[in-house]
């Protein structure tokens, strides 16, 4: 064989690659009138999961600093104990000492913040 020339194919080989196109060309033709009849359904599947997955959450989750989350990982594992339950832990205590401050600031209106706080504790505990 020269170089730069290219090798003459064989009345056969030519035929191979046709059929070999033309089994290509109906695949393609086969796959899309498939697509053409399951995409509705896909999209309305699509559709019904994505609502669900995108729907917002019934309550008000505040984003913590990645500092925060950092210590509170660190101490939490220290302890021994759960991310959550120390969070619970370390707000209810904040949350008592308030009630605290304003007891002594205000008997009035110490009484409505318990009892506010009481009922969402009561909340979150079921």
């Amino acid at each position: 064989m020269q170089k730069g020339k290219k090798p003459k194919r064989k009345p056969q080989q030519r035929d191979d690659i046709a059929k070999g196109i033309d089994t290509i060309q109906e695949v393609a033709e086969t796959a899309i009138s498939i697509y053409r009849v399951i995409e509705p359904i896909a999209k309305a599947i699509l559709a019904i999961w994505g609502e669900r997955q995108m729907s917002r959450p019934k309550w008000y989750t505040p984003q913590l600093s990645r500092e925060i989350v950092r210590r509170l990982y660190y101490r939490a594992k220290a302890e021994g104990v759960a991310m959550t339950t120390l969070v619970n832990r370390i707000v209810q205590t904040a949350l008592d000492k308030e009630e605290v401050v304003q007891r002594q600031l205000s008997p009035d209106a110490s009484a409505i913040a318990t009892t506010g706080d009481r009922d969402q504790t009561e909340l979150n505990q079921r």
